[in-house]
């Protein structure tokens, strides 16, 4: 069943916890769809095609996952963790997110833990927070912290201010 043009439903639920129900109920499924239709296929025009690393979790799923939230937003069909299989900086994806993509995130996060490193893109979950927090941070090994952008020097052919775009032909 397909979610989106490049999603399909298998890869939003498969788990490698064998045995654990992880059948989403049928408002799971409308958040998946609008997940995957709306900000996945942005980010995968954006960085490419994407690996989905945990999708949606069932209550029992999500339970027997180390350090995962009791009200996770992947329990309600409501957040993906994502790689580039092109391999797309994750910083450069949340980054992206944040500043550039204009997308209604409820939370994105630059996440790396035992080796792995991931983006975590999260929309507003039914019956949460009246309207989406933008919140993005960084986890490193299970600490949060705020995202915040590093400025870099310029490169060639970068503008170094934007009085120098008004210089411009």
């Amino acid at each position: 069943m397909n979610m989106s043009p490049h999603f399909t439903l298998k890869e939003l639920t498969t788990t490698t916890n064998n045995g654990v129900d992880n059948s989403p109920d049928e408002e799971s499924l409308v958040f998946l769809a609008k997940l995957a239709t709306h900000y996945l296929e942005q980010i995968r025009r954006q960085f490419g095609p994407l690996r989905i690393t945990s999708g949606y979790r069932s209550r029992a799923l999500n339970s027997v996952i180390h350090m995962a939230s009791r009200d996770s937003a992947h329990s309600y069909g409501c957040a993906a963790d994502v790689q580039s299989i092109n391999g797309s900086d994750v910083y450069e994806m949340v980054r992206w997110v944040v500043m550039e993509s204009g997308l209604d995130y409820d939370q994105v996060i630059d996440e790396e833990r035992g080796g792995g490193r991931w983006m975590h893109i999260g929309i507003l979950r039914p019956r949460h927070e009246p309207s989406p927090r933008r919140e993005a941070l960084v986890m490193r090994n299970g600490v949060y912290s705020r995202f915040s952008v590093v400025l870099r020097e310029p490169k060639n052919g970068d503008l170094k201010s934007p009085q120098q775009k008004e210089k411009l032909p």
